[in-house]
């Protein structure tokens, strides 16, 4: 392992980030804010959208133990939803800790009105966050409906018996459109789109992750391979931390302590040469850079 070889305390380019090296780009900094605000204010449906790697999953959970949320919320998260209403209520209870004690639909719809209750009775406000949220059926989307929304007359922020943030591809939102759009609807102030980091996002990315793993990242590597990593990775963060993980690794096998652009080229070219399909994306046009923010005010790493 290159840990100890590059004098690092920990691998800095693990599929998660680790304690301390939670990286927020400009956009993604105001994302959070916009929804965190968005749920404060009582939102019942907010949306989190972006092609694979552009950190969706690391944003839901990272607003999951956002300070301020939790004080206020009580969330309950579930990945991957699949199969019909029914199957979508057992989850739910689950997610909350709560067991379904039923088997008919209108039964499960009752319980989990009954658990709902009892978390608000306790002064909190429950919150249900689903990643991959692209999975679930017609017949989900509109159990989640009639668990969600607030009752008829009711001010937004008001009664609502469940706030729900979905992750997802950008194909969520058509699908959300074309299966259910009185859903649609609820998140039509609170939807974040995640876009790829631009060249000196992914430079800054880098270099946040080296640190936070008590490295230099400067010492590791050159600015030839920090662009050539952006450009192989497309800005996703999920690749970036593929290539360098990687390129490390196999730094590591040759005694290099310093990557160069030339490096990073000659270790892509054999992973293609192998079928790897790590580089093989379409790459995505180019936007202007943005400069970084440090993370929103109460977010734990």
């Amino acid at each position: 392992m290159y840990v100890a070889f590059f004098g690092l305390a920990h691998r800095p380019f693990g599929p998660a980030p680790c304690q301390g090296s939670l990286h927020w780009t400009d956009p993604h900094w105001h994302d959070f804010e916009r929804l965190r605000l968005a749920l404060i204010d009582g939102a019942p449906l907010a949306l989190v959208l972006g092609r694979p790697g552009t950190g969706k999953t690391t944003f839901l959970r990272a607003l999951l133990r956002d300070e301020t949320l939790t004080d206020i919320f009580r969330p309950a998260f579930h990945t991957n939803p699949t199969g019909d209403g029914p199957t979508l209520l057992r989850w739910i209870l689950s997610a909350f800790g709560a067991e379904a004690g039923a088997a008919d639909p209108d039964r499960l719809l009752a319980r989990v009105g009954t658990v709902l209750a009892e978390i608000r009775a306790a002064g909190r406000l429950p919150l249900l966050a689903i990643d991959e949220a692209q999975g679930l059926s017609a017949a989900g989307l509109q159990m989640l409906d009639r668990v969600a929304r607030p009752p008829q007359g009711a001010r937004q922020g008001e009664d609502t018996a469940l706030q729900i943030v979905l992750a997802g591809l950008p194909d969520l939102e058509p699908h959300l459109e074309q299966s259910h759009p009185s859903l649609l609807g609820l998140s039509r102030d609170s939807t974040v789109r995640l876009q790829p980091m631009t060249a000196d996002e992914t430079a800054d990315y880098i270099r946040s992750r080296i640190v936070a793993a008590g490295g230099d990242a400067d010492a590791l590597f050159d600015a030839g391979a920090l662009a050539l990593i952006h450009d192989q990775a497309h800005g996703l963060p999920r690749l970036v931390n593929t290539i360098c993980d990687r390129s490390l690794n196999a730094a590591f096998g040759a005694g290099r302590p310093r990557l160069d652009g030339a490096f990073i080229r000659e270790v892509l070219a054999e992973w293609q040469d192998s079928g790897d399909a790590l580089c093989l994306l379409e790459r995505p046009a180019s936007s202007p850079p943005r400069a970084p923010q440090t993370a929103p005010p109460g977010a734990r790493d």
